[in-house]
């Protein structure tokens, strides 16, 4: 029932392995603002991990290159799922699969140009994608509807949003300084 946390490790340069394990209760967090792990280069393995209690957050590792958590199947994250300044050698996310989240989605600062084992149907609050290298959302492409602020800036590489389902935005509309975007076509189904 607790929670899976790595943080202020001045040394560590991988979390790997964790290849059994199942479950965890709580969050899911590795790094925090001011409690980073300066060297770590990679988080890979959990590929049996199935079940989340608490929120998801990578945060803060500066000199991260990749995060592979291909073969585990989250499915929900129960809370927020934030993933924001991890450095510019981050080359490779695969979250394995995780769907939907019960809080918001905040994406910052990734230098990878793509996400995979991002497949989100449903997000219960904001979604916040800003200052990334990410070329499109295709995890995104299940969302119909956002409860809450739906915010894409600041992504000179995006040259698509993935939102052709989105029927409906509930709080704020921001799309600012994506420069790679030359059309808004894809959002005809909007209707609030």
């Amino acid at each position: 029932n607790g929670y899976f946390r790595i943080i202020a490790n001045s040394l560590i340069t991988q979390v790997t392995g964790f290849s059994n394990l199942e479950s965890i209760g709580g969050y899911f967090n590795i790094g925090a603002q001011n409690l980073i792990n300066p060297l770590l280069t990679q988080i890979s393995g959990f590929g049996s991990l199935e079940d989340l209690g608490g929120y998801f957050d990578i945060y803060g590792n500066s000199q991260l290159q990749t995060v592979n958590l291909s073969g585990s199947n989250i499915g929900v994250v129960n809370g927020y799922l934030r993933f924001i300044s991890n450095g510019s050698n981050l080359s490779t996310v695969n979250l394995g699969n995780i769907t939907a989240t019960t809080g918001e989605v905040y994406l910052q600062n990734i230098a990878a140009p793509s996400i995979t084992g991002l497949n989100l149907s449903s997000v219960g609050g904001n979604i916040t994608v800003n200052i990334t290298g990410l070329t499109a959302l295709p995890f995104l492409n299940g969302i119909t509807s956002v409860t809450g602020n739906l915010g894409i800036s600041n992504n000179n590489s995006l040259l698509s949003f993935g939102l052709n389902n989105l029927a409906s935005v509930s709080g704020n509309l921001v799309f600012s300084s994506n420069m790679g975007i030359t059309t808004l076509s894809e959002f005809n189904g909007l209707t609030s």
